[in-house]
């Protein structure tokens, strides 16, 4: 257990085959299904089939946002490990690298979680599914708000995400987008966790939460990451106040790095590193 990738690879068996990530799986199906449900049963009645580009899409609604990025904070909130349990691991490879470990296992399990959606998004829409280059009349249709209203669908779809960006252009955006957040709040939760385990799940509960106010202060969305997996929010031509793409790449590879870094200086600052606890 004397290297990074060693100690990496027994978080990632250790942490994914866990209690704790089989009702991460459940919920996460669970509360997909919840919102494509009213999806799948529109396009039954209206005989129509949506594209497989449904993930651009499925964020533009707040309460998928809330609900999928705090299910993400509860599955990594454990950590970093307990130190009293893998003592013997932080004195035989220093905690240098014990942190490097739990580091990269959160950007992995970041990039994990936001395909296993992708995957389970189609397999849920499978029945009324038709692979296309385009968007598909069936995404088209539910641009239209009297039929959101009349077939009490849960997932809108924006025209600006419709008329402005390809398919795949779109996907592409909000994987590497949701990707790099999923990597900022997991850092940042490690950070903050080593002071307080309560700290963590707060603060980056709070960011999750601040989207809801970008909603309706439009003013606020350069300061509310997780408001950019919605890309209609960072259509910058029309908006002023939206953000564009180059400030959120630039934002979140600089918080991603910033975050890592203040982790390592508090952990390396702990007893275990065999300096004094002030």
């Amino acid at each position: 257990m004397g290297s990074v990738f060693t100690y990496y690879k027994y978080l990632l068996k250790k942490n994914l085959l866990s209690w704790r990530m089989l009702s991460v799986v459940v919920v996460t199906i669970l509360i997909l299904d919840s919102f494509f449900s009213t999806v799948r049963s529109f396009c039954a009645d209206a005989e129509m089939k949506v594209s497989q580009w449904g993930f651009a899409i499925m964020w533009n609604n707040k309460y998928i946002v809330l609900c999928f990025f705090l299910i993400f904070i509860y599955a990594i909130a454990n950590l970093p490990q307990d130190r009293r349990k893998e003592r013997y691991m932080i004195a035989r490879m220093g905690v240098s690298k014990w942190m490097y470990g739990q580091v990269l296992y959160i950007i992995t399990f970041g990039w994990l979680y936001t395909f296993f959606i992708v995957i389970m998004q189609n397999l849920l829409l499978c029945p009324v599914l038709e692979w296309n280059e385009k968007w598909g009349g069936g995404w088209a249709a539910l641009t239209d708000s009297n039929i959101i209203l009349d077939s009490n669908v849960l997932v809108t779809v924006s025209k600006t995400i419709l008329s402005n960006y390809s398919p795949m252009q779109a996907t592409i955006l909000v994987i590497l987008i949701m990707g790099m957040l999923f990597g900022m709040l997991g850092t940042l939760m490690l950070c903050l966790n080593s002071y307080s385990k309560v700290l963590g799940p707060l603060v980056t509960s709070a960011i999750v939460f601040l989207s809801l106010a970008a909603k309706k202060d439009d003013t606020l969305y350069r300061y509310s990451p997780v408001s950019w997996i919605q890309i209609d929010c960072h259509y910058s031509k029309t908006h002023s106040n939206y953000p564009a793409l180059n400030y959120i790449f630039l934002v979140l590879i600089m918080l991603n790095v910033l975050f890592a870094v203040l982790t390592k200086i508090r952990i390396n600052s702990t007893q275990e590193n065999n300096r004094r606890r002030y």
